[in-house]
């Protein structure tokens, strides 16, 4: 794949603040915004057309992920202030705005984006959606269009985890362990055939508890059969909501020795601590915890 250039102005000459993204040869923009600083940027141009937006911040019941509101308008300057007074939105503390360089999105495009854009964040699975609608509602657009609007959002899917948003990125599935000679296979991914390669798979035993990781990509995977210490310290806070909510999802079961937990799937993670957090039921340096067999 050839190389890209994106374009980053930073408005208030700041890193927290306003930034503008274009992509060289892509029709699109992108905003980022405080949300205190909407109002700033409320007037230019861009905005008083029809585009999509995701409401960003943390979630107010499990502060270690970000929740994400996805939507669309008409007119983005006109959109974004109503949300203003409404109290399921206070979480959001900044602002993503996607819309064209010139009148080239109408509002059938920008609903195919909202809904595209919803589809995106579920299958991430790394944010939780504040959307009341589930996206499934197909928006009809004719074949040149929907074509193009495809081109789109690969552009977008590019441009905002170079911002460091990265709930929009396809889900990275585990490579299946193979001689290093042979070409990786991938196991139950939409994702191009070039994957990086994976790591290799690195171990770590506490307390009974035995757990296996493996780096593919930016993740690092605490492989399905790892076991965990059931019982946590009594100082641990780092990961443990995350590792409550993936256990009542079913993700982690309890084992035949019930002192323990089994991961039941491989479960994609974004830091090494994160995977040895979860086997050692504690805070732990995973940087220094992982070691090949």
């Amino acid at each position: 794949m050839p190389g890209k250039t994106i374009k980053l102005y930073l408005v208030d000459g700041t890193a927290d603040g306003v930034a503008i993204a274009e992509l060289v040869n892509w029709t699109g923009k992108v905003f980022v915004a405080p949300r205190a600083s909407f109002a700033s940027i409320r007037g230019r141009p861009e905005l008083q057309r029809a585009g999509a937006y995701l409401l960003v911040g943390a979630d107010p019941d499990e502060p270690d992920r970000t929740r994400v509101y996805v939507g669309e308008g008409s007119s983005l300057a006109t959109r974004i202030p109503q949300h203003d007074d409404d109290p399921d939105k206070e979480f959001a503390d900044r602002v993503i705005l996607i819309t064209g360089k010139d009148d080239q999105l109408n509002k059938g495009h920008v609903a195919w984006l909202e809904r595209r854009l919803i589809a995106m964040v579920r299958a991430n699975g790394t944010a939780m959606l504040a959307n009341g609608t589930n996206g499934a509602t197909r928006i009809p657009l004719s074949e040149s269009d929907e074509s193009d609007m495809e081109g789109f959002v690969e552009h977008v899917a590019l441009v905002l985890p170079s911002l460091g948003y990265t709930f929009v990125t396809p889900p990275v599935r585990r490579v299946t362990a193979v001689p290093s000679a042979a070409v990786p296979v991938l196991v139950g991914t939409t994702m191009p055939a070039a994957v990086p390669d994976a790591s290799p798979v690195f171990e770590f035993a506490v307390s009974g508890a035995t757990g296996r990781m493996q780096v593919v990509g930016p993740d690092f995977f605490l492989l399905a059969g790892s076991t965990c210490t059931r019982q946590g310290r009594p100082a641990w806070t780092s990961y443990k909501a995350l590792r409550d909510r993936l256990e009542a999802a079913g993700k982690l079961a309890v084992a035949s020795n019930a002192a323990l937990l089994r991961v039941v799937e491989d479960i994609p993670l974004k830091s090494p601590s994160a995977a040895a957090v979860f086997v050692a039921g504690g805070n732990t340096n995973g940087r220094t915890a992982w070691r090949t067999p």
